[in-house]
């Protein structure tokens, strides 16, 4: 018998906590070629993909997202440049939670990125790095510090 790996285990980068705006093209299949842009924030990031919590996402959408493989274009607003970190990828899990008394309907999404192209690599590299120095708050979780 074989033992399953942990989270920590699995991961090839360090996953990091922090919240940064993004715009979300996201395209659902069962309804309709034209994505919906959504707005979110992400939850935690890592070189592999990440987690994001929308406000944007009805229910009525999410119910369709969850019937199949949905693409997604991500654009992560950097903190430290005009011009926003763009990546590709598709929504692996989500996760619809309805009003209750502390917040709002929201849902958390996971995405996998398709492919981390050096360019991409670079600038979350970047970013990262200069969070890190900065004042800005980013906790690390488990994982190998990005190369």
């Amino acid at each position: 018998m074989t033992q399953q790996q942990s989270d920590s285990e699995r991961r090839r980068s360090a996953r990091y906590r922090i919240a940064l705006d993004c715009m979300v093209s996201l395209l659902i299949p069962h309804q309709t070629f034209t994505p919906h842009s959504i707005r979110g924030v992400t939850v935690d990031i890592a070189g592999e993909g990440m987690r994001l919590k929308t406000y944007s996402l009805t229910k009525k959408d999410f119910l369709d997202l969850i019937k199949g493989m949905s693409h997604v274009k991500i654009d992560i607003d950097d903190p430290f440049s005009e011009h926003p970190i763009s990546l590709r990828g598709r929504v692996v899990w989500a996760d619809y939670h309805d009003k209750t008394e502390n917040d709002n309907p929201h849902c958390f999404l996971g995405i996998s990125f398709y492919e981390f192209t050096p360019q991409a690599q670079r600038d979350f590299h970047d970013v990262m790095s200069r969070i890190e120095r900065s004042s800005t708050t980013v906790e690390k979780i488990k994982g190998i510090k990005l190369h």
